[in-house]
């Protein structure tokens, strides 16, 4: 119970070290005076590193619903107990139901049931329907999965497994692939083999809609062959490798996320048009997303759950990835930027107050566009620069540079009562 509590108390707290290492920097990127020095953006930057870590780390303790010594309630749903193993009589073997009923809110859990049997297997098989993506990712090689040599149930299911003689041998018997195909046509969508424990889960399973007499028990006998089974440990180096090791991917994730980090550059050096430089990003995260992709590729692949950690990668490496781009593009564009940096002074047109309702009120003046008079920028003032301020008398002082990209930025500006 110890470990589940402290894994839940160090997730959130890198989830409250995120939120204030985001909301330092913004703070920090909205003061020009905080911005000049640079411990403040150092110290927020670190806090953010922090907390991202932290979250990434124990990222797996999200969702679980109690410890593992968590105390089970005793009611029942239709027949079985709730949140509590019930033992299966009268079978000749040990073997018990286990049911979870749903749990609805922030963070829910469907309900399930699992039929489990002790074992003395000593690696995991797991057996669930074959998909698109399981049958896309072994076209593409990403996915290596065991192969029975039966057609029909190689198409119809996949083995997730780090032990692949241990698959073969315990699906060599046609029996056993029949009793797999069985317990599928129940209801049940995986069944683990090992190790410890044979079980059956039926994830989403309802009591009153999708019960029937005896079928704790008939899975029960369709799992036990398996129990009867005992092989040998086996060798570290007859174990498949997965690509070029997990620590390769967890260097792929730290990376990831350091990767992301550069979007402050977006916020320092931010280019004055905003769509221009939007499609710029566009174009080039077109151009890395596919590469991230490959890298990932040639990380994770070899094994039978590769294509899992590629996709619980890839999916947030989008995000990343345009995270990084725009920063890595917004400070090329200012720190090679070597045309001459020209000055400005703009009277002000107008000023706004937004008052929020949980933060601090936003104080905001607007100048013509240089380039288009129609138009009007924005520029946010201090609070104290906004009570000085005087529509047509006040000015903003505006620095700009092209820049190495083409993207007109803005250096510095200051207010002018």
């Amino acid at each position: 119970m110890w470990k589940w509590l402290l894994r839940k108390i160090l997730f959130w707290s890198g989830a409250l070290i995120t939120t204030a290492g985001v909301i330092g920097l913004i703070v920090v990127f909205n003061d020009r005076i905080l911005w000049q020095n640079p411990w403040s953006l150092i110290g927020f930057s670190t806090l953010l590193v922090v907390g991202l870590l932290l979250v990434f780390w124990f990222r797996d303790a999200i969702g679980d619903s109690k410890g593992d010594d968590a105390d089970p309630a005793n009611s029942r749903q239709g027949r079985y107990l709730v949140d509590l193993a019930e033992p299966l009589t009268d079978l000749g073997f040990p073997a018990e139901v286990y049911f979870e009923k749903e749990i609805p809110g922030r963070t829910p859990r469907p309900s399930s049931l699992r039929v489990r049997l002790p074992c003395a297997l000593p690696g995991e098989v797991q057996c669930r329907a074959e998909t698109w993506f399981d049958r896309w990712s072994k076209s593409l090689g990403l996915a290596v999965e065991p192969q029975t040599g039966d057609d029909e149930f190689d198409r119809s299911d996949y083995l997730r497994t780090d032990d692949p003689g241990l698959a073969l041998q315990l699906l060599a018997d046609p029996a056993h692939r029949s009793a797999v195909r069985l317990l599928h046509a129940l209801g049940y969508q995986q069944i683990d083999l090992g190790p410890g424990l044979v079980q059956a889960i039926w994830t989403g399973f309802k009591p009153e809609k999708n019960d029937r007499d005896q079928l704790a028990e008939q899975t029960a006998r369709l799992l036990e062959p398996f129990t009867r089974m005992s092989l040998p440990p086996r060798a570290e180096s007859e174990l498949a490798a997965g690509g070029l090791g997990r620590v390769a991917e967890k260097l792929l994730w730290g990376g990831s996320l350091l990767f992301a980090l550069l979007a402050v550059f977006a916020w320092l050096d931010q280019p004055l048009r905003f769509w221009q430089f939007a499609r710029l990003s566009a174009g080039v995260w077109g151009v890395v997303v596919p590469l991230a992709g490959l890298l990932g590729y040639a990380v994770m692949r070899g094994d039978s759950r590769s294509h899992d950690r590629w996709r619980s990668w890839m999916l947030p490496t989008l995000l990343t990835t345009a995270l990084g781009i725009s920063g890595c593009l917004a400070g090329f564009n200012a720190l090679a930027d070597h045309t001459p940096a020209q000055t400005r002074q703009f009277p002000i047109l107008n000023l706004r107050e937004v008052r929020g309702r949980r933060s601090s009120n936003g104080y905001y003046a607007y100048v013509s566009d240089w380039d288009d008079p129609r138009e009007t920028r924005e520029f946010r003032l201090s609070s104290a620069e906004y009570r000085k301020a005087r529509i047509g008398r006040s000015q903003l002082e505006v620095t700009t540079s092209e820049g190495a990209l083409g993207l007109r930025w803005i250096h510095h500006w200051r207010f002018l009562p």
